[in-house]
């Protein structure tokens, strides 16, 4: 499963799929990533940050 879910505009909360946009069609406001963060937790850790790059 993705870890990104969608792209939700910041002014108005409209809702796109994951694309190549970066502003919202109807208000011209920014977009911003929806994560999937459970999907995140299965491959990241507190651990794995803090040991840093292999």
């Amino acid at each position: 499963m993705a870890k990104m879910k969608s792209l939700v505009c910041r002014e108005c909360g409209k809702e796109y799929p994951t694309q190549a946009i970066h502003v919202c069609e109807l208000c011209f406001g920014p977009l911003e990533d929806k994560y999937n963060y459970d999907e995140i937790k299965k491959s990241i850790s507190r651990k794995k940050i803090e040991d840093g790059p292999r």
